[in-house]
């Protein structure tokens, strides 16, 4: 016993020092941003290139949504590409008094012509319409199994553009007991022999709901016509219906998708 008492001691005061030497060394802290720097840069993440014509384009329309808030106005303001790289404003106004009340802000310039910061302008001013006076159109189609689509709508001329506005469609079959799951997908697709085709403009995902006689709901504007100095575009659309989980198909042409075209 003399013996071992003397080396268990030594062997626990040693414990503290194998501690500190097996412990793990301090790492240094992290830096977000070199990481995010160093992922950008093994992605080689390519940045946008804006114009300095696009540039100006973007600041010209900021400045003037300041000007028109400044006036208790509330319009939309987007860029016009024009031909040859050139850019230009349009301007959407709620109502025909909204646009007399700041019409003069694009009259400031030279010449007959509507501008803002030396760039054209297109204002997209409502064409006034008397409640109930409303000039409906629909475009009515009939899938292979029997079931009715309706689009109810209302061409409206903005000036430079035609839209359909309001929009309602329609999915009715006698099968039909309020239960189902009706989608519809309505896309809008150049018509033009300037534009490639079948060019896609826009899609519009839009969910139905039961009303005791058919699924129906209102879609967002949809664009007939586009006309500037000198071009401009038509448009066509295409409307895919499906029923819990099954695609409708167009006699027609046998695809899932129903061609057609709204006029005005």
């Amino acid at each position: 016993m003399n013996k071992i008492i003397p080396f268990l001691i030594t062997l626990g005061m040693s414990l503290p020092l194998r501690a500190a030497e097996l412990a793990a060394p301090q790492l240094p802290p992290i830096d977000a941003g070199s990481i995010l720097a160093q992922i950008d840069q093994q992605n080689n993440i390519p940045q946008p290139i804006i114009s300095a014509d696009m540039q100006f384009a973007l600041e010209a329309a900021s400045e003037l949504r300041k000007e028109l808030k400044g006036h208790g106005i509330k319009a939309k303001v987007g860029l016009v590409n024009e031909p040859g790289g050139a850019y230009g404003l349009w301007v959407e106004f709620k109502n025909w008094a909204d646009y007399e009340k700041v019409k003069d802000l694009f009259y400031q310039d030279p010449g007959n012509n509507p501008s803002y910061m030396d760039l054209k302008v297109y204002p997209r001013v409502p064409k006034e319409i008397a409640k109930g006076d409303q000039n409906w159109k629909n475009i009515r189609l009939q899938a292979a199994d029997g079931t009715r689509l309706t689009i109810d709508y209302s061409p409206l001329s903005l000036g430079s553009e035609i839209i359909a506005a309001p929009l309602w469609i329609s999915v009715a079959a006698s099968r039909f007991n309020g239960s189902e799951k009706v989608r519809v997908v309505l896309m809008t697709f150049y018509d033009s022999a300037n534009i490639a085709a079948n060019t896609l403009k826009d899609t519009q995902n839009i969910d139905l709901k039961f009303n005791g006689q058919a699924f129906q709901a209102e879609g967002q504007r949809v664009q007939l016509s586009e006309s500037h100095i000198g071009y401009g575009y038509n448009f066509r659309q295409e409307i895919a219906v499906v029923v819990n989980g099954q695609w409708l198909t167009d006699p027609a042409n046998g695809s899932h998708n129903f061609k057609f075209k709204m006029g005005w």
